[in-house]
């Protein structure tokens, strides 16, 4: 409340004193709190008191409020005593200026220096800054190769202010993955907070969910729940059979908060009911498509707002009209003050559209925080590609290049700039730069220029040497193997890049290019891509054969049963595995006589995995000519293995079989549910408590198994 009052026309240094009274009450929390919000809300006001308490020995948050010190000040001080002579001689002439001033001023010192002391020093008190100062005031070192890797995910994130989009979305073209994930995440939290930068920036969070980082996919799929895209159904329905169990939930649980419906799916239930329900699931969006809207609950867009419904109509702006309501906005979105101005543009961005004319009139001030909050209030209306700007500037043309509803020729003239721009000579002394733009051409759709440029990219990229990723730092070498990732990034955000996936599929020499490509297109349901993705679970090995086949199963149909039955024979036991697997999740393949033969062969395979989902394949298809190699399986020197023969004696029903297992279920270590329904076949009185055991079992799938 005191934020938004304070941002929105309350009075700063009464609110301040009474937040100050109230970080003497015993909870820490609420005190911790309230020192934040007097020292955001009234820095000078609350900058003497703040110092008293530091003073004070028996105040518990003494660090705390010399932390807020620093921010205030904008200076590292070592001690409170350092912070009041520096209060002494600047205090007095203490304002917006001075802060900005200090903070470029760290900005210039931060690039020069390599003193490792020194740097520590200006990142910190750049962190402090408040983000319309200080994400103003870094871009310039953001878009530079080495320098931008001072600042973490986390520091673009806590400046709270959608300025940092255009960093974090370069950052999506980087090859540590452990950045992409931290630049995905804060990026959903952005869009979270302001919607029309949801609107123009959804396909980037998308494109992430075919990654073959499975951390980073898991960040796609939470995103895409809590941004409401429905385009990410059907991607989400292939994650809910991930092979994580993290991954499944994730999914599952974004499935539902985007959609409302299960159909009966849960991961509780036995595999064949998950895979009959996801078919339900996707059945029903197939037909729902169309005209579907999600199940979502408005986002405040003032992030200090307390009730979704107070985000349009704050309270203190009830009472005037709407005109004198916009003008009072529109004041405090060009005020000095970092806090109120931020407020004030959130509000204004989410009420307004891009063609409303107060953005040109913010593009025209003198500030420079002032002009790229502009940039952003036109995203997605036409603009200039104004490429030699200063950096931020810079950046924010890109992505509205990029996200612009502009008519088809206008757009290709704005975008043929952006491309040629990319390939000029000069744009190389910028690798940060070069990514975002090659990002930004994923946001423009349906352009047959810059699909081309993406395209020109990856031709170069493939032509070149790869990186040693174990030896290289490879987000800082300057080569044209660089902006692989970024193009591949882009091509996912984009439904016309096939033909350009299907290259990378075939011809990249790296498998984590090929297995993001081969799973996008595998979202797709593009059939071009089963001969790839066939050749690249050939040479699998035993870490990501699962991963391959699960992208590969989706595109198969009944005319493909010979091309993976070819597989049963390969040399590589994860090929094989990889089959095996296919062929028990995908009943529409091999149940021909030849096919069925070979799963029947696959039961006496070295491979304990191939042994296994060969005899799930034969249960499954309920193939009474395999029963003599099953009851031989129930031998077999895995116990998983002879779980899964048990299993699929009891889905053909055969009662002479079943009886082969009542014989062998004494001699195992542990019969589990998996046996229940062969022993109910041979009507074995010796298992009879057993069953009812399960029956009355508290675990779900041991109680249905008895059932």
């Amino acid at each position: 409340l005191a934020r938004s009052g304070a941002a929105f026309g309350g009075e700063p240094e009464k609110l301040a004193a009474t937040l100050l009274e109230i970080s003497r009450v015993p909870s820490e929390k609420i005190a911790g709190e309230a020192l934040d919000a007097a020292a955001a809300v009234a820095p000078a006001a609350a900058a003497p008191v703040l110092v008293e308490m530091v003073l004070d020995r028996t105040f518990e948050l003494r660090d705390r409020a010399l932390t807020l010190l620093q921010k205030i000040a904008l200076k590292p001080v070592r001690n409170v005593e350092e912070f009041q002579a520096w209060w002494r001689e600047n205090g007095k002439k203490f304002d917006e200026d001075a802060r900005r001033d200090a903070a470029e001023a760290a900005a210039r010192a931060l690039g020069g220096t390599e003193d490792i002391d020194e740097r520590r020093k200006f990142l910190e008190l750049l962190r402090n800054a408040p983000g319309g100062i200080g994400a103003v005031s870094a871009s310039p070192l953001l878009l530079k190769n080495k320098e931008s890797n001072f600042f973490s995910e986390d520091d673009l994130l806590a400046w709270n202010t959608p300025l940092a989009a255009p960093f974090l979305i370069e950052r999506l073209g980087r090859e540590n993955p452990a950045q992409r994930r931290g630049a995905l995440e804060a990026l959903v939290a952005l869009c979270a907070k302001h919607p029309r930068l949801k609107e123009a920036l959804g396909p980037l969070v998308l494109a992430h969910l075919a990654e073959r980082d499975a951390g980073i996919r898991r960040a796609a799929n939470l995103g895409a729940g809590s941004l409401s895209q429905t385009e990410a159904l059907g991607a989400l329905l292939d994650a809910s059979g991930a092979r994580s169990i993290y991954e499944q939930q994730d999914a599952v649980r974004s499935l539902y908060a985007i959609s409302a419906r299960t159909f009966g799916f849960s991961l509780n239930e036995p595999v064949p009911d998950q895979i009959a329900a996801r078919a339900h699931l996707r059945g029903w969006w197939d037909g729902a498509r169309g005209h579907f809207k999600p199940l979502a609950l408005t986002v405040p867009a003032n992030p200090f707002a307390l009730f979704p419904n107070e985000a349009v109509s704050m309270r203190a702006f009830d009472a005037p009209g709407e005109e004198a309501r916009a003008g009072k906005l529109e004041a405090l979105a060009l005020n000095e003050d970092s806090m109120k101005s931020e407020a004030a543009f959130a509000l204004l961005w989410a009420e307004r559209g891009a063609d409303d004319a107060f953005w040109k009139k913010m593009i025209s001030q003198g500030r420079l925080r002032d002009r790229a909050r502009g940039m952003l209030g036109i995203l997605g209306e036409p603009v200039i590609a104004n490429l030699y700007a200063a950096p931020l500037i810079k950046a924010l043309t890109l992505l509205d290049v990029g996200a612009a509803h502009l008519p088809a020729a206008k757009r290709a003239e704005e975008l043929k700039r952006v491309c040629e721009w990319l390939k000029s000579p000069g744009v190389k002394d910028s690798l940060p730069l070069r990514r975002l733009a090659v990002l930004s051409l994923g946001l423009a759709a349906n352009d047959a220029g810059s699909l081309e440029t993406l395209a020109q990219i990856v031709d170069a990229a493939l032509k070149a040497e790869p990186f040693d990723m174990d030896t290289a730092r490879p987000d800082e070498q300057e080569t044209d193997y660089a902006l692989l990732r970024s193009a591949l990034v882009a091509l996912c955000a984009r439904a016309d890049s096939n033909v350009a996936l299907l290259r990378l599929l075939d011809e990249s020499p790296e498998a984590r290019i090929r297995d993001t490509a081969g799973r996008a297109l595998s979202l797709r349901r593009e059939r071009a891509a089963v001969p790839g993705l066939l050749k690249t679970l050939e040479k699998s090995d035993r870490f990501n054969w699962h991963e391959v086949a699960h992208t590969l199963e989706p595109l198969l149909k009944a005319e493909d049963s010979t091309a993976l039955l070819d597989l049963l024979d390969s040399t590589k036991s994860s090929a094989r595995a990889g089959a095996a697997w296919i062929f028990a999740r995908n009943l529409e393949l091999g149940n021909d006589p030849k096919a069925r033969a070979k799963l029947i062969a696959a039961l006496t395979d070295d491979a304990m995995l191939v042994r296994f989902y060969a005899a799930e394949a034969l249960g499954q298809r309920q193939a009474k000519a395999a029963l003599d190699a099953l009851v031989k399986a129930l031998d077999d020197t895995d116990d998983e293995v002879r779980a899964a023969a048990a299993q699929a004696i009891g889905e053909i029903g055969d009662r002479d079989a079943c009886e082969a297992v009542a014989k062998a279920a004494p001699f195992q270590y542990r019969v589990d549910a998996r046996w229940m329904k062969a022993l109910a076949i041979a009507e074995s009185v010796k298992y009879l408590d057993t069953i009812l055991k399960f029956a009355n079992s508290n675990m779900y799938m041991e109680q249905r198994a008895g059932m």
